[in-house]
C-alpha cells in the first residue's frame, strides 16, 4: 500500500512539474556581444506596445547582465502582453508564449529573429515568417489576427500590418479577453469606433459625412452627391502601391454604371508618383478626391470603419442604398 501511494505521489508531482513547464516561457537572446556587461531589463507592454508598466510607474519584471553576448529570462506564459528586453543599444520585443525561444538581437524597429522554439505552434516564429520571408501576405496576415484574437500578438499585428474589413471588426472585438480591453490602446480606440459608428450591409442607407476636398478646396457633404439619382462609389485609396487595382476597379464601375460618381478619400501623399496618380484620378477618371489624412475620429475612414491602410469601396445606388462593399485588390 505504501509503495502504491509513493508511485501515485511521484506521478502526481511529475504531472504538476510538466504542467508548470508547459505554462512557462524561457527566452534566450544572442548576438549581444557589442553590449557585453550591460544590464538588460525585462518590461511588459500592451498588445500595441504603445504603453507598458513603466508608463504606470511600475518596475521592470526582471533584469539580467549580458554575458558572452547572451542573456536569458524565464517566467509564466503571458498571452495578454508583449514583452521587451531593453538594453543600451535597443529594445527587443517578443511574445511570452510557452516554451523555450531563442532570439538573435536585431536593431529596432525590426523584430528579433526567432532562430528556434520548442513550441511547435510558436506565434513568434509564425510572425517572423510573415514579416521577413513573405512580407505580410494579405490573407495569411488576416488569418494570423483571427487565430490570435485572444492574444496580444494578434492585436499587435492588427494595429500595424493587417487588413481587417469593416464588417469584421465587431466580431473580432468580441473575441478579445476582457482583461485586454481596458488596457490596450488599440482596443480602446476600436471600441470607441464601434460605439460611435454603425456597420453597413447591402440595402442600408449611406452614412453622411463632411470632408475637405483635396488641395484645400471647398468642403464636400456626402449627402449632396449620394442619393441624388445616380450611383456613387466611395473608394478609399489608402494603399498607394496598389494603384493598378484602383484603375481596374474604376474602369469596371464605369462600364457597369456610365453615370457613376467616384468619391476617393485618401491621404495627402508627398511623393511625386502618388501626386501624379491623384491627378490622374481627377482628370482621367473624373473622380472627386477628398483629403482624409486629418484627425482619424473626424475622418470618412472612421465613419465607414476603415481601420487600417487598405483600398476599399462602398457602392451605393441612385437612392443612396448600399449595393455592395468590398476590398479593392
Amino acid at each position: 500500500m505504501k509503495i502504491n501511494q509513493w508511485i501515485f505521489y511521484s506521478l502526481f508531482l511529475g504531472l504538476i512539474s510538466c504542467q508548470s513547464q508547459e505554462q512557462t516561457f524561457t527566452v534566450h537572446c544572442t548576438g549581444l556581444d557589442a553590449y557585453e556587461g550591460d544590464t538588460v531589463y525585462l518590461w511588459r507592454y500592451g498588445a500595441d506596445r504603445m504603453t507598458g508598466d513603466r508608463d504606470y510607474g511600475k518596475a521592470p519584471l526582471d533584469f539580467a547582465i549580458i554575458r558572452n553576448g547572451e542573456v536569458s529570462f524565464s517566467g509564466k506564459e503571458d498571452t495578454l502582453h508583449i514583452y521587451g528586453m531593453e538594453h543600451s543599444g535597443s529594445m527587443n520585443f517578443f511574445y511570452p508564449e510557452r516554451g523555450k525561444l531563442t532570439l538573435t538581437n536585431v536593431v529596432p524597429p525590426a523584430m528579433p529573429v526567432p532562430d528556434k522554439s520548442t513550441n511547435p505552434h510558436s506565434q513568434n516564429v509564425r510572425l517572423w515568417k510573415l514579416w521577413h520571408e513573405d512580407d505580410f501576405p494579405l490573407e495569411a496576415t488576416r488569418q494570423f489576427v483571427f487565430d490570435n484574437a485572444r492574444n496580444a500578438i494578434g492585436w499587435m499585428v492588427f494595429d500595424r500590418w493587417a487588413a481587417i474589413y469593416p464588417d469584421e471588426l465587431e466580431t473580432l472585438y468580441q473575441k478579445t479577453p476582457s482583461q485586454m480591453r481596458d488596457s490596450t490602446s488599440v482596443l480602446i480606440g476600436l471600441k470607441r469606433m464601434l460605439d460611435t459608428t454603425r456597420s453597413l450591409k447591402p440595402g442600408d442607407h449611406f452614412i453622411d459625412f463632411k470632408q475637405v476636398e483635396y488641395a484645400e478646396k471647398d468642403s464636400l457633404l456626402f449627402s449632396n452627391i449620394t442619393g441624388q439619382g445616380h450611383s456613387v462609389c466611395l473608394l478609399f485609396f489608402l494603399k498607394p502601391n496598389e494603384k493598378d487595382a484602383v484603375r481596374t476597379e474604376i474602369k469596371n464601375l464605369r462600364e457597369q454604371y456610365p453615370d457613376i460618381r467616384i468619391i476617393v478619400p485618401t491621404y495627402r501623399y508627398p511623393d511625386p508618383e502618388s501626386k501624379e496618380f491623384i491627378h490622374e484620378l481627377e482628370t482621367d477618371y473624373q473622380a472627386t478626391i477628398l483629403d482624409d489624412s486629418r484627425c482619424f475620429e473626424k475622418s470618412a475612414r472612421w465613419e465607414y470603419r476603415i481601420y487600417g491602410s487598405f483600398n476599399y469601396e462602398y457602392l451605393f445606388d441612385a437612392q443612396g442604398q448600399l449595393v455592395k462593399m468590398k476590398p479593392v485588390l
